[in-house]
């Protein structure tokens, strides 16, 4: 299964239907890859990283920026 097809099941899961469309986004400073989900009346990014390490510190920076209303 390619990560597309992943983030299609996650997707499923989530919100128990299919989505519309996945398009991957184009790449940019680091080994993260965005994938722009399409639904029928809104759209999610998806994120994907072999590095855990990083994974772990991108969800802290993302938590605080949250906490603190920063986009």
């Amino acid at each position: 299964m390619d990560i597309t097809e992943e983030i299609e099941a996650l997707y499923q899961k989530f919100a128990s239907r299919a989505t519309d469309r996945i398009e991957k986004l184009p790449q940019s400073g680091s080994s993260r890859t965005y994938f722009r989900i399409y639904d029928a009346d809104k759209t999610y990014i998806a994120t994907y990283n072999r590095n855990i390490p990083e994974n772990e510190t991108f969800i802290a920076f993302s938590n605080h920026f949250k906490q603190k209303k920063l986009p």
